[in-house]
């Protein structure tokens, strides 16, 4: 977005662009109370800017070319909440509700831009649509190892990816305690490790 301008030696103006993140922008921050519940802070935004010429703030007009700078204007709307649950129960962050304008015209050419008569050759569409987000969230309490086990090959099936890229990492699972990296070593598994550490 822009955040002011820049006047250089020679008169000229640039504007200074600064990054701002907008789409759906989802924070969690869980915690596990003593009594086993899961506490789960949650922050959601939900943002685009307006595009088009004339969307945006006039901040300034350099008096050389003409030219117009405009700030970009973002509509934003946020839901921030806390919940406890229990394990696996599911939360329903709601309340983000948009409304979008969109006017279509279509008209004759010439015709269409006369004064008074020129509605006769035009016809104005005004489309109102609104929509809603609901977030679902799920928290699960990893206890044990296998828990955590369970979980990835869970995770895993739900996946899309290629059939030998799948039977890899399947068997990957099956390196027994001698370790990842003899593994790759005996030619059992082919494809390459980053970050591997057994707990």
């Amino acid at each position: 977005m822009v955040d002011g301008v820049n006047i250089t030696a020679v008169g000229s103006a640039n504007p200074v662009i600064r990054q701002s993140e907008a789409g759906i922008i989802l924070e969690v921050t869980p915690r596990i109370s003593p009594d086993g519940t899961v506490v789960v802070d949650v922050k959601a935004e939900k943002s685009a800017y307006r595009t088009g010429r004339g969307a945006g703030v006039p901040i300034f007009t350099d008096a050389t070319s003409g030219n117009v700078i405009e700030a970009p204007i973002k509509d934003l709307t946020k839901a921030d909440g806390t919940v406890s649950v229990q394990d696996g129960q599911t939360i329903v962050l709601g309340g983000m509700i948009g409304n979008q304008t969109v006017v279509s015209e279509s008209k004759v050419p010439w015709l269409g831009d006369l004064p008074w008569v020129g509605r006769l050759f035009r016809h104005d569409v005004e489309t109102v649509s609104r929509k809603e987000l609901l977030i679902f969230l799920t928290p699960t309490v990893l206890a044990t190892a296998e828990d955590a086990e369970m979980h990835d090959a869970n995770e895993l099936s739900l996946m899309e990816i290629p059939g030998r890229t799948r039977a890899e990492m399947l068997r990957l699972d099956s390196v027994d305690d001698r370790g990842v990296q003899q593994g790759f070593e005996d030619g059992m598994i082919e494809i390459p490790v980053v970050d591997v550490q057994a707990d």
